[in-house]
């Protein structure tokens, strides 16, 4: 999320409390209120080059759609890409099972058993 959106969905949020009598007083006060939030909300979102792991209790939130569609995708660029989003979405239970100064040992849950895949960390979404 840009500053730009971030800024506006606050403002969204704010206008609607104030239009549903949620809020009343300073519209500066719930504008900083709900701007908090909006920026909490950004900063766990996962970038839109990016896919996020099913679930995690790492660091670690995603892969790039890339290296998802280079690693577990076949076909045509899409074809691969909505492949790789698929299977990164199916991982759960992520942990952190080695890690180096480059790479990290992923251990994680899918619906064909439990597996581990070293991932560059150039590739993860912290």
């Amino acid at each position: 999320m840009t500053k730009s959106e971030i800024f506006k969905l606050a403002h969204t949020w704010t206008k609607k409390a104030f239009e549903d009598n949620r809020a009343e007083g300073s519209y500066l006060a719930h504008f900083s209120k709900f701007l908090k939030r909006a920026y909490q909300i950004a900063k766990q979102a996962v970038p839109e080059d990016a896919v996020a792991f099913g679930s995690s209790s790492t660091k670690f939130k995603g892969v790039k759609i890339w290296f998802a569609a280079k690693e577990y995708g076949v076909g045509r660029k899409a074809q691969r890409e909505a492949q790789g989003k698929l299977a990164v979405k199916m991982m759960n239970d992520v942990q952190v099972q080695k890690e180096t100064e480059k790479a990290v040992l992923l251990t994680f849950n899918t619906a064909y058993g439990e597996s581990k895949k070293w991932f560059p960390k150039s590739v993860l979404v912290a």
